[in-house]
């Protein structure tokens, strides 16, 4: 049995749980938690945010993968033909595996049959911090479910729930749900704002 990992993911496991690597890890959770205080959570969640990133490196053990897997790379399995896609969202490495010759598409936890996955906000390596806008994790979410749904799959295994039988119907009924998420922030947003101005 070999060990094969996206190397977003890998990196991110390996910078995290690297003890010499505790200060900016920490740094960068203060960074990131701050943001979130600017944004509503309370100074209690923000802290507790902190511990959080700060104490859940020191629970894993860092493994060396066999292979590190790339976007778009094929792995040779018996005659099938997978593909690895890049699909960050749940995760910043998130990955889904590709079976080209069948059109299935062993999606993780990118789509799932009855929720929309978690896209939370993650610490970012400085590898990446670099050379990609994670900002809006949101944004890569939505454009990696347009590249999927272009690939006009017969079946979605998720990680979790049921099989999905209807892959366009079911990416965009998810899409919808989004929109429909961001349009209800933007209106609290702008009526909050409005009765501010009235104060």
């Amino acid at each position: 049995i070999q060990i094969l990992m996206g190397e977003i993911t890998h990196d991110t496991i390996e910078w995290e749980t690297d003890t010499n690597n505790a200060n900016e890890l920490k740094a960068e959770a203060t960074k990131l938690a701050n943001k979130m205080i600017k944004f509503g959570i309370s100074e209690a969640n923000g802290k507790r945010l902190v511990s959080w990133f700060t104490m859940w490196p020191k629970l894993r053990r860092y493994q060396k993968p066999d292979k590190l897997l790339q976007d778009n790379e094929e792995i040779p399995f018996e005659t099938n033909r997978l593909r690895v896609i890049w699909s960050p969202g749940h995760s910043l490495g998130h990955i889904c595996i590709y079976d080209q010759n069948k059109r299935y598409l062993f999606g993780g936890d990118h789509i799932l049959s009855r929720i929309t996955p978690h896209i939370g906000n993650f610490l970012v390596t400085p590898k990446y911090r670099n050379h990609q806008d994670f900002e809006n994790i949101l944004d890569h979410y939505l454009k990696s479910l347009d590249r999927i749904d272009k690939l006009n799959l017969k079946i979605i295994f998720p990680a979790h729930q049921e099989v999905i039988y209807n892959p366009h119907e079911r990416i965009s009924e998810i899409k919808e749900k989004i929109r429909d998420l961001e349009f209800d922030i933007k209106m609290k947003l702008f009526f909050t704002h409005d009765d501010d101005k009235k104060d």
